[in-house]
């Protein structure tokens, strides 16, 4: 009888298994990255990911750029104490690199969360230490995103009981607002392109499903998988449009090769236009995820029948205990009564013993002067 294993995960579902978001985000600079290493000519660059730091969801850390990049000569960098080969812990906004340290930095989902007054800073830092550019991915700031992001908190709270510490600091420190992006690279000496990255309709409607699949999280860990693997394999390279959840920034500091040109030439062919959307394959999508939903409400209703009909127990519960309590006290407070009357009973006849003897020794002294007065 021949046991059944499972086949090994090659490296490439490896990354088609990580969270949507992140795989799209640093496929995204990955494939700039290729196209810049390409057109200067070099085999590998120097490359440093400036908070590119991540924990699972079981608190285990990672650096996903090492499963992106791994081939360049990285290093990361961010504000966690971390051990794991290749990162340093550092501020972004203070970096201890010399001048052209690298030759390209990458930061992926961090500006969003540099306090407003530091973005500036945390830009010029990342022009400073590179040699060639610099490649930003981040959420930028649009009145569709932040509702977006308002309705995925306020699901998260309901849904889960939870405060989403991230989200939480995007509406603190509002999003990154693209035109001063692009000045700040401007006044560190950078041409800038940028691109759209991760259509919002998909993204809202694919983290309400994962947050949801979070509650299966102990028990059935590869719903999570699956989800993310099915949006990475079918839906990942038509996510570039607008309206888009982030915006990818690349950044020429020193144009050797035109090298920015060629990550254009790479990357604008993917990004969808109006005239090449597919509004069929976004219906598919959005049928499937809603349809999840749906399920958890229905799982939900149940859920709050229950909660409703053990709030009425409770409470009959209560008022139950509560008249025992008054019977009990009642009780007690009869006993006292009785035991007092009783009290009061044996102090009364303990008088009229007393009484008694008083008048029995009154009559006997009244007779023996009888008797005296007779005797004489």
């Amino acid at each position: 009888m021949t046991s059944l294993q499972s086949p090994e995960v090659s490296s490439e579902d490896k990354l088609l298994r990580l969270p949507f978001d992140q795989y799209g985000r640093y496929r995204m600079v990955c494939e700039a990255v290729d196209a810049a290493c390409a057109a200067l000519g070099r085999d590998r660059l120097s490359i440093l990911d400036v908070g590119g730091y991540y924990e699972d969801s079981d608190g285990t850390p990672r650096l996903p750029s090492q499963q992106f990049l791994g081939d360049q000569e990285l290093t990361v960098l961010d504000l966690p104490a971390c051990d794991l080969p290749g990162y340093v812990q550092g501020d972004g906004t203070a970096l201890t690199y010399a001048d052209s340290s690298f030759d390209l930095v990458i930061s992926c989902d961090t500006l969003e969360h540099i306090p407003p007054d530091l973005r500036d800073q945390f830009v010029h830092e990342l022009a400073r230490v590179a040699r060639y550019g610099v490649l930003l991915i981040c959420p930028i700031d649009d009145y569709r995103t932040a509702l977006a992001e308002k309705v995925l908190y306020a699901y998260i709270q309901s849904e889960l009981h939870a405060k989403h510490d991230q989200l939480r600091e995007h509406r603190e420190y509002g999003l990154p607002q693209l035109p001063l992006v692009r000045q700040s690279f401007a006044q560190a000496g950078c041409a800038v392109h940028d691109y759209p990255s991760g259509d919002l309709h998909a993204w809202l409607p694919m983290m309400l499903a994962k947050h949801y699949l979070m509650r299966f999280a102990d028990s059935a860990p590869e719903l999570q998988y699956g989800l993310d693997e099915l949006y990475n394999r079918g839906y990942a390279l038509a996510e570039r449009r607008e309206p888009s959840y982030r915006r990818l920034l690349v950044a020429a500091k020193q144009n050797d090769n035109d090298w920015l040109a060629a990550v254009d030439r790479t990357l604008e062919p993917t990004v969808m236009r109006d005239s090449q959307i597919q509004p069929e394959l976004w219906r598919g999508l959005a049928t499937q995820l809603f349809g999840l939903l749906q399920v958890g409400q229905d799982d939900r209703r149940e859920e709050w029948r229950a909660t409703v009909m053990h709030g009425h127990i409770t409470t009959f519960q209560k008022i139950v205990a509560d008249q025992h309590a008054l019977i009990a006290k009642l009780e007690e407070q009869h006993r006292q009564e009785v035991a007092d009357l009783e009290q009061r009973s044996r102090w009364l006849e303990e008088q009229v013993r007393a009484a008694h003897s008083q008048l029995a020794a009154v009559e006997q002294g009244r007779v023996m002067r009888i008797l005296r007065r007779f005797g004489r």
